[in-house]
């Protein structure tokens, strides 16, 4: 059998701070006991409502879009109009016959009056007319016709971006003002949960503060109880024997 050892430590807090760890405990328990351990939920406005400029933005967004897919089928059927050959070819004969008509009368009602219909300066001086009144109509008619056609088209994309920049900045300071707001609300929930949690924090920092100032400056006492084994008492009878022998002789 071997030595049987107990050993006891016990840590007190130092005596000052005992009345005051004591009162905490008392005063925790009262609080639990009556509820003031529990933190009743928010009961005001959680969500900021949707803002009004988001809602006209949202509201616009459909309308833009449509006009925007508008503008842009209109300005492919621009180009794609340009680049037919015989969309050009019918607009530019129609154009050249109104310009015959008109130039022609002129021309032979001035050769009428001398006599000299059909002579070859009648016919030198309507081809020149003639040709000149189809080139004139081909560049100032046509040509810039088609060059204000393309511009037009090209500037739809700057139109369609006008008009959408618009809803986006009526959108983005809506979600500005509503984030504002939902921040206000969070203050709100933060303040009123605060205020129901002060008074459990307030003790709990009590406790704190009994606790380490109890322990820095508290006692501890140690005991330790040996209880010898058999073999440590046989033991410790056979070296005695020695010493209870009676001398030789005596």
């Amino acid at each position: 059998m071997g030595d049987k050892q107990t050993q006891t430590t016990r840590a007190d807090p130092w005596k000052p701070a005992q009345a005051g760890l004591k009162q905490g405990i008392g005063d925790a328990q009262d609080m639990y006991k009556s509820g003031g351990f529990q933190i009743d939920p928010y009961q005001g406005q959680m969500v900021a409502n949707y803002d009004p400029f988001r809602a006209q933005a949202d509201s616009m967004t459909p309308g833009i879009a449509g006009a925007n897919i508008n503008n842009a089928n209109t300005a492919a059927a621009t180009a794609a109009g340009m680049m037919d050959p015989n969309q050009h070819s019918a607009a530019f004969g129609q154009t050249v016959r109104n310009t015959i008509a008109d130039i022609m009368p002129g021309i032979n009602g001035s050769f009428a009056k001398s006599g000299m219909t059909g002579s070859t300066l009648h016919q030198q001086n309507l081809a020149s007319g003639l040709g000149q009144g189809v080139a004139n109509v081909y560049d100032q008619s046509w040509n810039r016709g088609q060059d204000r056609a393309l511009s037009a088209a090209g500037m739809m994309p700057t139109l369609n971006n006008a008009a959408t920049s618009a809803a986006d900045w009526l959108r983005n300071s809506g979600i500005d003002r509503q984030q504002y707001n939902q921040s206000t609300i969070n203050a709100d929930i933060l303040r009123d949960q605060q205020a129901q949690a002060a008074p459990m924090q307030a003790l709990q920092d009590y406790m704190a503060l009994m606790s380490g100032v109890g322990g820095q400056f508290g006692t501890s006492e140690s005991t330790q109880r040996t209880n010898p084994g058999l073999l440590s008492i046989l033991g410790a009878g056979v070296q005695m024997i020695p010493f209870l022998q009676k001398p030789p002789g005596a």
